[in-house]
């Protein structure tokens, strides 16, 4: 997904090793990574452009629904098994899904059960550190949640225990002070506009260059569509720069 992001001229991410050690030395590398949050970010997609289709209002019935539930697992399918079935997207589908399929289960059954599916399904992934950080800040986020916390402060305190994680994990030293004010305030500022503007943004230039594909015979649609999502993509590589320039920036604090 983030090759996309290259693509779309972050900043040039394809010409240099530059932009992913600015990201990592700020404590923001997850950000360039498959995330669960993606998932989300796609199941809310599907749902927003299926409802949001006039036509198919009188069709809102049991039938409906279930036809719906069965193509977004179709969607979940091939977008987490197209990106290898990583960890983090394992996990964040097999939640949803658990979450939208069943409603007598309590919470932490859910989680419960969503964890030896996962676990038994994917052996292989368990030992992998990304399998631990996966579910360590799931768990943890749904601790957080539990004290109705404003937003910032919950992503600041996740950020924290996530890197304290690595450190442990990894055997690495602690970070300075300094360094973890870079990581906190970089989290805190960063982790909302990725996460509701950029990862949207490029779902949607996702969707739209699939879209296209199909009509590419259809040369006076195509070169609309074209011109389209060519416009959306200056303006997602517009804030795509803004971002880094916070980045950059919040480097220097």
């Amino acid at each position: 997904m983030w090759s996309l992001l290259g693509t779309g001229n972050f900043d040039s991410f394809s010409q240099s090793n530059e932009v992913v050690q600015l990201f990592k030395t700020i404590g923001l590398l997850h950000l360039l990574v498959l995330s669960g949050s993606q998932v989300g970010v796609l199941a809310s997609l599907y749902r927003a452009i299926l409802r949001s289709l006039p036509f198919l209002s009188k069709f809102r019935n049991t039938n409906f629904y279930l036809a719906e539930s069965l193509g977004r697992r179709l969607l979940m399918i091939s977008y987490v098994g197209g990106t290898g079935f990583s960890a983090p997207l394992t996990r964040a589908a097999l939640a949803y899904e658990a979450q939208e399929s069943t409603y007598s289960l309590r919470k932490w059954g859910i989680v419960l059960a969503v964890f030896c599916i996962h676990a038994l399904v994917f052996p292989g992934q368990t030992g992998q550190l990304s399998f631990v950080l996966s579910w360590a800040s799931f768990l943890m986020l749904l601790v957080l949640n539990k004290y109705d916390l404003p937003r910032w402060v919950a992503t600041g305190i996740l950020s924290i225990l996530c890197h304290s994680l690595i450190v442990v994990l990894k055997d690495l030293d602690m970070p300075t002070p300094v360094l973890w004010g870079k990581i906190l305030v970089s989290n805190v500022v960063l982790a909302w506009p990725f996460n509701r503007i950029i990862f949207p943004m490029v779902a949607f230039l996702v969707l739209g260059a699939i879209f296209l594909s199909f009509f590419v015979e259809q040369k006076l649609f195509y070169q609309w569509g074209v011109n389209f999502f060519g416009m959306f993509g200056f303006i997602y590589n517009g804030i795509g720069r803004l971002v880094l320039c916070a980045i950059r920036a919040i480097r220097y604090i």
